[in-house]
């Protein structure tokens, strides 16, 4: 073997162990359910907030939100989503999603509310899918109305 090739064997080594020690890191967070965005070629690694409780508390008194982590709210069917950022501490980024993962819309650097009131954002159309990320990530991702999301396999969404 060459010096060339035992090199790239060596960084090829190194970038999967890298890379396994970030996917276990994100698991560990609890963000560990991956969305694609094909077009952008693009993981995000989200905590899935399945039922009420865990949607209404979201994120929630969270101080820091990795660059490519969010939270991906799924509801047992469409429906006007409204939201707002009580104790929120983040600015965020909210991407409502249709049935099939379709952005449908798209509220960008929505900024923390610590005191009440909150303004309440309210969706025109239903939705079925949130994603919250941080503030940002959509413009600098080119993420735009329409484009399809790659949704992991949710089982099961409680009123």
């Amino acid at each position: 073997m060459t010096l060339s090739e035992t090199r790239i064997l060596l960084l090829l080594m190194w970038l999967t162990t890298f890379s396994c020690r970030l996917e276990a890191a994100s698991q560990d967070s609890g963000f560990n359910t991956l969305i694609n965005l094909p077009d952008q070629h693009l993981a995000l690694w989200v905590s899935v907030a399945a039922d009420r409780d865990s949607r209404e508390r979201g994120l929630m008194h969270r101080r820091e939100l990795g660059r490519r982590e969010g939270m991906l709210f799924v509801y047992p069917s469409a429906r006007r989503i409204s939201i707002w950022m009580k104790n929120t501490l983040l600015p965020l980024d909210v991407l409502f999603l249709d049935d099939s993962g379709r952005v449908v819309a798209i509220l960008d650097n929505l900024p923390p509310c610590r005191r009440d009131p909150c303004r309440v954002y309210q969706m025109a159309r239903a939705t079925k899918y949130m994603l919250e990320v941080n503030a940002g990530f959509a413009a600098d991702n080119g993420i735009s109305i329409g484009q399809a999301l790659a949704l992991p396999e949710v089982p099961y969404a409680e009123e």
